[in-house]
């Protein structure tokens, strides 16, 4: 099984890359200021409410650690009873099998080759052949066969580096894992019970210093054109429901 790193410690690991990948670009910010800012980027009031919700819903209702139990006891009612709700949502969320079977399908293309990680890269690939982010591409006109073609390329003669000999299992990069988690994240906030290769190909979209959404943007789809696609889909309005 492919394992997502969704938690209060991966929320955690993510603002302390958003705050890394912002001094490598000469922006300095405070660690609670990247707490926050992760926070208001998935969509929620405060990184405590964040915290409270990831905390919760890794352990059942009665078993919450007593960190969440405090945080959870000094929300105002309406904020704890949506936490509830919201809870209740992602506990119910799951992988639609197609993607499980993708997300296989990546690691797959990265043990092959005997990489110690799988990429973004190896994803996008694997999402070619999943039946969901399938009709995104044919719907925004993707020549599947050539974008393939120009992924393995790319992973068999780029990502050679990744080659290693040791006996160890392949381990999705911690960007794959965040791009799983962000459709997981996204569709639980949407009140979705199912996530899709479809969600996944849109959660992509974020991650602009990757070869792969470089490789998508090349063949003409956006991440509004993905969107879109989803929510039509979906029997939603055109640009309904499209937080990150």
């Amino acid at each position: 099984m492919v394992t997502i790193n969704l938690s209060a410690a991966g929320a955690k690991e993510a603002a302390a890359r958003l705050r890394e990948f912002l001094a490598a670009n000469g922006v300095s910010l405070k660690q609670t200021h990247a707490y926050e800012a992760l926070a208001r980027t998935l969509g929620y009031a405060n990184w405590n409410t964040l915290q409270a919700l990831l905390s919760i819903t890794a352990a059942p209702e009665n078993e919450a650690s007593p960190e969440a139990a405090k945080i959870l006891a000094a929300l105002p009612p309406k904020v704890r009873a949506e936490l509830q709700d919201a809870r209740e949502r992602m506990q119910r969320a799951r992988i639609k099998p197609s993607l499980e079977q993708s997300l296989h399908r990546a690691i797959s293309l990265a043990t092959e080759r005997h990489h110690e990680y799988a990429t973004l890269e190896h994803l996008l690939l694997s999402l070619t052949e999943d039946q969901d982010a399938a009709s995104v591409f044919l719907a925004c006109n993707v020549n599947l066969e050539q974008l393939r073609k120009e992924l393995t390329d790319y992973i068999d003669i780029k990502l050679d580096r990744l080659t290693t000999t040791g006996q160890g299992a392949t381990k999705p990069t911690t960007n794959f894992q965040h791009v799983v988690q962000r459709a997981i994240l996204h569709n639980s906030k949407a009140g979705r019970a199912e996530t899709t290769g479809a969600d996944v190909l849109v959660a992509l979209f974020p991650e602009l210093e990757s070869h792969a959404v470089r490789s998508l943007l090349q063949h003409g789809i956006t991440r509004i054109d993905a969107e879109n696609y989803v929510a039509n889909s979906r029997g939603k309005p055109l640009g309904d429901d499209h937080s990150g």
